[in-house]
């Protein structure tokens, strides 16, 4: 969804970003869009410098990743930033969209959340807009899926215990690989 959203405003001449803090989902993308578009994959540590709305619209997959800075131990001196990360991608852009999963956790050191980006939006006298997308497309948008994963690693009570052909996925379990 969110490179479909990048490549409609980039055809409307709108300046436009996607920025994550995976370094691994980052540079795939850059490596699947060619090196003519790897500038418009980038990491949310890149806006430290950047001038308030420079951006038109600054797209955060997986906002969940934002940390507390963009500084790490390999920051140079003249690039560090005292703003807090969340704050320095809402200034950025006229327009940010986030989109976040609230159950993921990556790493200790991220922070992002949704309370956390409204309420930084807030403090800044940003319009929010609230959407929940309902399915993804991963898992060939299978709901049935998503509620056995989130039952069986007790992220939610679902009670779907068994994934079933309706379900549009076929679960199996080889004691042999030549089997498989």
């Amino acid at each position: 969804m969110a490179l479909n959203i990048l490549a409609e405003l980039l055809s409307k001449g709108y300046t436009v970003y996607h920025a994550t803090g995976s370094a691994a989902f980052t540079n795939t993308l850059r490596k699947i869009a060619g090196l003519r578009a790897a500038k418009l994959f980038k990491y949310f540590n890149s806006f430290t410098m950047t001038k308030d709305n420079e951006i038109d619209v600054l797209i955060c997959d997986e906002a969940h990743r934002i940390r507390e800075t963009s500084n790490s131990r390999y920051t140079k001196h003249n690039l560090r930033s005292g703003m807090p990360q969340v704050e320095e991608l809402i200034r950025a852009a006229r327009l940010t969209v986030f989109f976040i999963d609230d159950l993921q956790v990556v790493r200790p050191q991220e922070i992002g959340s949704t309370e956390l980006i409204k309420r930084t939006a807030s403090k800044f006298g940003c319009e929010i807009f609230e959407f929940e997308l309902t399915t993804q497309f991963r898992c060939s948008g299978s709901d049935g899926y998503l509620d056995w994963i989130d039952d069986i690693l007790q992220i939610r009570s679902t009670g779907k215990k068994y994934l079933t052909k309706e379900d549009g996925m076929d679960f199996r379990i080889f004691d042999d690989p030549k089997k498989l």
